[in-house]
């Protein structure tokens, strides 16, 4: 699974459809379609737990018209729709995910107007059922690379900012992987089970 799926987280992608496009967004996503294609800022803080450790991390998350990137403790990862770039003590472009990259910021940038959507109850995350005041929607994304996965959207009612994230895969663990130019493979555990649920904070345009 290329690191280019996980940036949906998110970080709220083409020409051909591998799934069904169609099955238009429900209206409470309306506010984060315009957010997404228009020309302000979009920038939110994103909590990812830790595989490993019983902590979560702070992400920030920012998508403008011209880059989509996420930064934190460990670095930042970045693309421009040309290149992925992982930026932690040096720059490092992760050229095998340049494709998949270019085609993420793509759908974002377009409000996710080709991927399929349909209306469903609060998921359960774990044993919890995380925003469950809020409208959830799942997306399936219109690229091969993203055959197994599963996006799920959470906005809240009244605003439309959005809250919450969930990635889901039919084949465990959930993971994570590029090559850079330079050493072998790089491949990450994001979660053991089939899900990674990620809290939306602080959402706003500018």
């Amino acid at each position: 699974m290329p690191f280019a799926r996980i940036r949906l987280l998110l970080v709220g992608l083409l020409p051909a459809c591998a799934n069904p496009c169609g099955g238009a967004a429900p209206p409470e996503f309306a506010r984060l379609q315009q957010d997404l294609s228009g020309p302000k800022t979009v920038t939110m803080t994103v909590s990812w737990p830790d595989p490993e450790l019983p902590v979560t991390h702070d992400l920030q998350v920012k998508l403008r018209p011209e880059e989509a990137r996420v930064s934190g403790r460990p670095g930042a990862i970045s693309t421009d729709g040309s290149m992925v770039v992982l930026e932690a003590e040096m720059k490092v472009p992760l050229v095998d995910l340049a494709d998949e990259g270019a085609e993420l910021f793509d759908e974002l940038r377009s409000g996710l107007a080709h991927a399929h959507w349909a209306p469903i109850e609060a998921p359960r995350v774990g044993a919890l059922r995380p925003a469950a005041d809020a409208a959830w929607a799942e997306l399936t994304l219109p690229f091969d690379w993203m055959d197994g996965e599963t996006v799920l959207l959470a906005v809240d009612r009244e605003t439309g900012a959005l809250r919450y994230v969930v990635i889901e895969t039919e084949t465990p663990p959930l993971q994570v992987s590029a090559r850079p130019p330079r050493g072998g493979a790089r491949t990450v555990t994001l979660s053991d089970g089939g899900q990674l649920g990620l809290a939306v904070h602080d959402y706003t345009t500018r």
